[in-house]
């Protein structure tokens, strides 16, 4: 069977995960494409040295250091899970077992990214970074951090010019949203760092962020 027939004989499902697949797969190049040519980091960059717990606020964010949510692994999820959602469709397969089987395929292909990036990171990570020189650091923050004490959200700051991922929670309790400036104050251990807001744009200026 062909599975690309005419497009006017295509079911609404089939061009719906037709759609995905190709704008993942666009995605997917384009990333390619950017890393060859060196150009930025696609992808959220993950300190080997932290943990970051799975709770209600953050399940899936990370565990034993990796970060799962990121350009590459949910790009590599629509791919995996709309190609073999059209092909299966394309096939003849039902609805309902054609979704589970396209997200089971782009899971895995989620959760396998996810750990070759930590991998490749460990790679090349080279020497141990001193998280005291985060302190006096602007960074931003990556996931909310939740209002009360002892909350942690997440963080990206550059640290002997790398970019890292940590743990972070305010001394006061108070929250701090998702893409807020912030000061580094302190460390809590070496995992957490302990920041507050910055009000005024002045701070994270005067450091070319």
């Amino acid at each position: 069977m062909d599975v690309f027939n005419s497009y006017d004989t295509w079911t609404l499902a089939s061009k719906i995960y037709f759609g995905i697949s190709v704008f993942a797969t666009l995605g997917l190049i384009i990333q390619l494409i950017l890393t060859l040519l060196g150009v930025g980091d696609t992808d959220v960059d993950v300190d080997v040295d932290i943990d970051v717990d799975i709770d209600a606020g953050d399940a899936l964010s990370g565990v034993t250091g990796i970060t799962y949510f990121s350009v590459s692994s949910m790009t590599a999820f629509l791919c995996f899970f709309g190609w073999v959602g059209f092909l299966l469709k394309q096939s003849g397969v039902w609805n309902l077992p054609t979704f589970v089987i396209a997200f089971v395929a782009g899971s895995i292909a989620f959760i396998a990214v996810a750990y070759l990036l930590h991998f490749f990171r460990q790679m090349a990570h080279s020497g141990n970074i001193k998280v005291k020189n985060a302190v006096g650091e602007i960074g931003t923050v990556y996931i909310t951090i939740p209002a009360g004490k002892n909350q942690t959200g997440a963080i990206n700051v550059s640290i002997d010019g790398r970019r890292r991922e940590y743990r972070a929670m305010t001394e006061d309790g108070s929250g701090i949203e998702s893409g807020d400036r912030v000061k580094v104050t302190g460390l809590l251990d070496t995992r957490t760092l302990i920041v507050m807001p910055v009000n005024s744009p002045s701070e994270w200026m005067e450091k070319g962020i």
